[in-house]
């Protein structure tokens, strides 16, 4: 630090101070700290600390600790707004996006959009009843082929936000969806 601070004082001072020794002579500093820290593990001690702060890594620019992903206890709390667009043959695109959003996005904290759904003439009770297709998609927008067999009934469909590493956090079921398929 005693010879690198004047140095790089005078390397701060871009317009009148900077000169091309100057700039060797802090390269020649920083190739004989990386001898150091090769021959005396310096930077791999400092991240192995138990007392490390963030602070400390990022000051040694010390990559891991500080860039693990955190995985989120609360289970998601925001609805699935969806826009149906019906396309003839028995086929229906879905579009879905969280709050502040028009356009068809997943929110951050879920990887996929999971749905429920049948055909037929009776609604179901709720999304939990046995004998309903169940689905994922990793796509906000996406194309649902019930075929043309369906022409004439309804598709009654719920949608919910879900992040397959942790389905334990998916959120609430949407409320039903119906549409006469055409």
């Amino acid at each position: 630090m005693t010879r690198w601070n004047p140095l790089y004082a005078l390397y701060s001072d871009k317009a009148n101070a900077r000169t091309q020794v100057v700039v060797a002579q802090l390269q020649g500093l920083v190739d004989e700290f990386n001898a150091l820290n090769q021959s005396k593990h310096l930077l791999d001690r400092i991240a192995a600390s138990p007392e490390v702060t963030v602070a400390d890594l990022k000051i040694f620019n010390i990559k891991g600790r500080e860039s693990k992903r955190s995985v989120a206890v609360q289970p998601i709390q925001e609805a699935v707004n969806v826009s149906v667009q019906l396309l003839g043959g028995g086929s229906v695109t879905v579009r879905c996006h969280g709050e502040g959003s028009l356009r068809p996005s997943i929110i951050d904290a879920a990887d996929s959009i999971q749905y429920v759904y049948l055909v037929g003439t009776t609604p179901p009770e709720s999304a939990d009843i046995p004998g309903l297709s169940k689905d994922i998609s990793t796509k906000a927008s996406f194309t649902l082929s019930l075929g043309s067999g369906s022409s004439s009934k309804y598709l009654y469909i719920y949608f919910r936000w879900y992040n397959t590493k942790h389905p334990e956090l998916a959120g609430p079921w949407s409320g039903l969806l119906s549409t006469l398929i055409v």
